[in-house]
Formats: C-alpha cells, structure tokens, sequence
C-alpha cells in the first residue's frame, strides 16, 4: 500500500477526532486529545504526553505503531501496522 496513502488515512483519523473532541475547536480538542492520548508522541519529553505509542521500523525503515496507545486509527490501519511488525518479527 501506498505510504501517502496511509500517512494521510491516520492523519485523517487524528484530526477528525480532535476536532470532535474540541466541539469543531482545534484548540481545546487538541489539549483534551493529548489527555486521553488520543495525541501521543513517543518518548516526549512533556508530562502533557501519556506516552503510551511505542513505534518500531518495519523491513523497509518505515515507522510503525508496534503499540499504538489510544491513537483513533481504524481497524484497517491497525492490521495494516501489525502485518508490518509481523513481517519484520519473521
């Protein structure tokens, strides 16, 4: 699948879903994303960040979620991570 394609598809996830948790405001929808870790940075250095995202590259370098913590990805994207890891645990 296309790297465009998927980087686009969760960030479409993510901000769809900060901005239904903001009530169509970024701004407060981003600081009550960051407390339900809905925005989730690994190892940040903020204490704002839950910290639970826990990436891991895949056989071609790509970044992808081994542990995606609360981040609002649809099934398919999540399958998408997992077959990845797998491939690369092989």
């Amino acid at each position: 699948m296309d790297e465009k394609v998927i980087i686009s598809a969760e960030t479409r996830c993510i901000v769809d879903k900060v901005f239904e948790l903001g009530n169509g405001d970024i701004a407060k929808g981003s600081v009550r994303a960051f407390q339900a870790g809905v925005l989730d940075v690994p190892f940040a250095p903020s204490r704002s960040n839950v910290g639970k995202v826990l990436p891991a590259q895949d056989n071609e370098g790509a970044i992808r979620f081994s542990d995606p913590g609360a981040l609002p990805l649809t099934s398919e994207l999540l399958e998408f991570h997992t077959q990845k890891i797998a491939a690369r645990a092989k």
